[in-house]
């Protein structure tokens, strides 16, 4: 690595994860000499890197926690009358990565019991951000006439890529949990500031508005 005269303490703290993604993004900026052409590779290494960085090391915790919504954890622990058939799924990805589980109607609502699970993570999908950041940093450090930080180029796709691995990453936890306890409750997700389309867990796929409605009324 020192060969490469790194500046970025960071990047050198990851360089097991970043380390290839560097080496092939500073060949490409000196072939193509093309900002667009690295930013589409550097995307390619977002969605590879991505599931593996972020999601994967969460598995067991967000698993963990589909059992107890599905297994009546919620019934048990908050003594709520009548079964919960539907639940919704609320992600936060924005300055922290965080999910929230609640059932979908509550009959008896107490804004002070209100029953739900909030799950924050360690914010690597900001350190994920921060690292290519960097990266890009470094890569055009000898390109100072033309250079534009990480952060000037319209950066949506990383965003948008990074909503569809969290969904089907629920999906598929979601799903895997049903297996194994046969429960019949579905889960919707949805963006915690009402960004964005509502999804079912169930289903791996994005509602349409009117499926939306008649689903949240279970």
């Amino acid at each position: 690595m020192e060969q490469y005269d790194i500046q970025s303490e960071l990047l050198k703290n990851h360089w097991n994860v970043m380390g290839t993604t560097y080496l092939s993004a500073k060949k490409k900026n000196v072939d193509d000499g093309n900002n667009d052409a690295v930013l589409e590779f550097l995307h390619e290494e977002w969605e590879r890197i991505y599931p593996e960085f972020v999601l994967n090391p969460v598995k067991n915790e967000v698993i963990e926690r589909f059992y107890f919504a599905q297994t009546k954890g919620f019934e048990k622990e908050k003594q709520l009358n009548g079964e919960v058939t539907a639940f919704r799924v609320y992600y936060y990805l924005c300055q922290y990565f965080s999910l929230k589980i609640e059932p979908n109607v509550i009959t008896d609502y107490n804004p002070e019991n209100y029953p739900q699970y909030d799950i924050h993570f360690s914010d690597t999908n900001r350190l994920l951000f921060d690292l290519f950041s960097e990266l890009w940093d470094e890569i055009n450090r000898d390109n100072e006439s033309d250079f534009y930080s990480f952060e000037e180029f319209d950066l949506e796709e990383f965003y948008e890529t990074e909503v569809d691995l969290l969904q089907l990453f629920l999906a598929e936890c979601w799903n895997e949990t049903k297996a194994k306890t046969h429960s019949t409750a579905i889960a919707i997700l949805s963006e915690a500031t009402a960004v964005g389309d509502d999804y079912f867990l169930d289903e791996k796929r994005i509602l349409s508005d009117s499926e939306a409605e008649i689903l949240n009324r279970q």
